[in-house]
């Protein structure tokens, strides 16, 4: 089954409340290049342990002249044990026993300018205040010049729907023939929402998706999340903060949107029953039907 989304467009242009609004984004623009938070702005974050992850990649893409402008947040530290708590986009409080501000260090700062960056911890180490054998985690949030200039990707077109099957081919509308290039996004059948929202503008990750070539999404869900569409968690969505406080529901429209911005069509995969890890052959979702759902909850 293949959902899109048809997103018109109303365009305003109040004359009266442009001088306003022009005020209004010069002062947000200094308050996140001052590394102040804005309650609606997105947020790009990232952690890597060392040892154990690859180097981090750090991206700003909404426009073809997007690069990195600031780093508001950047802390080597002690690295989470098990069962605490990770790092939460948008909170600056370390944990841990010892940590270092690496905002200034000349590893991140010679990515002030890039579109890409990579940044990899070995060549931090050396300024960690932290006892030589502690695990190290660092955390970093940057700012980008559409953040805070406001840049407008341009939309991508879908392709004439709906899409059929003609023989062995796929064909759109208009009997054009439609190749699907597919690419999985997991998460909304174990969290309520796609995984990644807590580390990245969900803009930024559909725009990704279209730029790496795919023009597919497998988008899993559960039976349970689809109908107790709770709220969903503000951590899962934390690099997201015009989506906390939604419910699962209202998130996967947002992101189906986005997608369908890019010019990327839907699948909707009903993954599992309950919302939970998938698979064991003790969790009793191999089929449309359990204990907990009956065949109508799945119709």
């Amino acid at each position: 089954m293949l959902a899109t989304a048809t997103l018109p467009v109303l365009l305003i242009w109040a004359l009266a409340g442009f001088g306003a609004a022009n005020m209004d984004m010069q002062g947000r623009k200094t308050r996140l290049l001052r590394g102040h938070s804005d309650s609606k702005a997105s947020l790009h974050c990232c952690d890597s342990i060392a040892g154990h992850d690859p180097p981090m990649l750090l991206v700003c893409d909404a426009s073809p002249d997007d690069h990195i402008v600031a780093f508001p947040f950047a802390v080597l530290a002690e690295a989470p044990t098990p069962g605490m708590h990770l790092y939460q986009c948008g909170l600056h409080a370390d944990s841990g026993r010892c940590h270092s501000n690496v905002e200034n260090s000349s590893i991140l700062q010679k990515c002030i300018g890039q579109q890409h960056c990579i940044v990899d911890m070995a060549s931090l180490n050396e300024n960690s205040i932290c006892p030589p054998a502690t695990e190290l985690q660092l955390r970093v949030r940057w700012t980008c010049h559409c953040d805070v200039a406001g840049c407008q990707s341009q939309k991508a077109i879908l392709p004439p729907l709906p899409l059929r099957a003609r023989g062995n081919i796929i064909v759109d509308a208009s009997g054009s023939r439609f190749r699907l290039k597919g690419v999985n996004w997991a998460g909304a059948h174990i969290i309520n929402v796609p995984g990644g929202l807590d580390r990245a503008p969900l803009s930024s990750l559909a725009r990704r998706i279209r730029t790496l070539g795919f023009n597919v999404v497998r988008l899993t869900w559960s039976v349970e999340s689809v109908l107790s569409n709770p709220k969903v968690d503000n951590r899962s969505v934390s690099a997201n903060p015009k989506l906390m406080g939604f419910h699962a529901l209202e998130v996967m429209d947002e992101v189906i949107a986005a997608l369908a911005n890019e010019g990327v069509l839907v699948w909707l995969d009903n993954h599992m029953l309950d919302t939970d890890w998938c698979c064991d052959r003790a969790d009793c979702n191999g089929f449309w039907f359990n204990t907990r759902w009956s065949e109508d909850d799945w119709v």
